[in-house]
């Protein structure tokens, strides 16, 4: 697909897709946190609040795949325990990714 050079997209354009990419940068790092913390309730208003789930994904990397690749274990058990969302195949990626192999 052929993209536009980036001397002809309008400024204004060009803020409007930076600040939606921070968006859904914060809103992704509150998903990690609160997974990070175990918080299946601010989980689950998210989702039924804010219509943004598990499988909310940023960097092509789901809120699974950064705690595998963190090596959070116990936020890896609490996401496959608690969200049908979150998949054995994205914490494997990333354990890979994080280098942690057993």
């Amino acid at each position: 697909m052929l993209r536009p050079a980036p001397e002809s997209i309008p400024a204004t354009m060009l803020a409007d897709n930076e600040k939606a990419i921070a968006r859904n940068k914060e809103t992704f790092e509150r998903l990690c946190n609160a997974a990070r913390k175990l918080e299946e309730l601010t989980l689950r208003r998210m989702k039924d609040n804010e219509k943004i789930d598990i499988t909310y994904s940023f960097n092509d990397e789901t809120v699974i795949m950064v705690m595998a690749k963190e090596g959070n274990e116990q936020a890896v058990k609490f996401l496959l325990d608690n969200f049908k969302g979150a998949t054995l195949e994205d914490a494997a990626e990333g354990y890979a990714k994080g280098g942690h192999f057993k």
